[in-house]
C-alpha cells in the first residue's frame, strides 16, 4: 500500500476473516464510515429440517454467479445463515422473488438482516466453533500439514498444493516445501480451514501440531 494512505477494514462482525479494505480520503475518519453503503448482511432463513453446511451455502451462492471474492464471510447461525456482500449484490439476492430459492434439499427465504433486531444482535454475539485437532509430523513444511489434515499421503498433499487446491493465510500455496507457523490458517479445497494453534517439537524431533478446525 501507498506510504501514508489511509484506510479501514471492516468484515461486519468482530472476528470477521474476509474483509473490506475501504481507502479514506483526507477529509474522512473510519468512524464516521457508514459501512452499509459497502458491506450488507443478507440472511437466508432455512426450515430447519434439513442440515446444512458453510459449504452449503456457499454453493448456493456461487451457482447463482456470485463470484467468492464479493463475498464477506458467510456465519452459520440458529435461523439459517448471514452472508456479507457489496449493496448490488444484496439487492440481486432481496429481489422478489428472490433468485436464492433453495440451499441444498431445503427452501429458503432471503432477508435484509438490517431489518430484523434479533439478526443483527446474533451477528454482533456470534462467536466461532472450532474442532480441536492433533496430529505429529516430520517437519513445519506446508506439505506435511496438509498430508495431516487431510490424511493422504506427502505425495498426494503435494499434488493437492501444486493443484491450487491450498490456500495459506487465505493465498493460494504453490510450494510444498513453504514453511508454516502459529495463527497461520491453512484450507485445503474439500477438506476443511484450520489455524495452528501450537507446534512443539517431540523427543523424536518430530513436530506436533495442534491446530482447531472451523467448523
Amino acid at each position: 500500500m501507498h506510504q501514508g494512505a489511509r484506510f479501514a477494514v471492516y468484515g461486519g462482525y468482530e472476528e470477521a476473516e474476509r474483509t473490506m479494505i475501504l481507502l479514506l480520503p483526507d477529509y474522512l475518519e473510519s468512524a464516521y464510515v457508514n459501512w452499509d453503503d459497502y458491506f450488507v448482511p443478507v440472511a437466508i432463513l432455512v426450515s430447519g429440517y434439513v442440515g446444512l453446511s458453510h459449504r452449503s451455502f456457499l454453493g448456493a451462492l456461487t451457482a447463482l454467479g456470485i463470484d467468492r471474492s464479493a463475498m464477506g464471510d458467510i456465519l452459520l447461525l440458529p435461523f439459517g445463515a448471514v452472508v456479507f456482500v457489496a449493496p448490488a449484490i444484496a439487492a440481486f439476492l432481496l429481489t422478489r422473488p428472490s433468485p436464492l430459492e433453495r440451499v441444498g434439499a431445503d427452501k429458503v427465504e432471503v432477508r435484509d438482516a438490517d431489518g430484523y433486531p434479533a439478526m443483527r444482535s446474533a451477528i454482533a454475539t456470534y462467536q466461532r466453533t472450532y474442532e480441536p485437532f492433533t496430529d505429529v509430523v516430520a517437519s513445519a513444511r506446508l506439505d506435511c500439514a496438509v498430508s495431516a489434515f487431510s490424511r493422504v499421503s506427502r505425495e498426494k498433499a503435494k499434488a493437492l498444493i501444486l493443484s491450487g487446491q491450498v490456500f495459506h493465510n487465505h493465498r493460494q500455496a504453490s510450494r510444498p516445501d513453504a514453511a508454516f507457523g502459529v495463527s497461520d490458517v491453512i484450507s485445503v479445497r474439500g477438506v476443511g480451514k484450520f489455524m495452528i494453534v501450537s507446534l512443539k517439537t517431540t523427543q523424536k524431533e518430530r513436530i506436533r501440531i495442534e491446530a482447531k478446525r472451523y467448523v
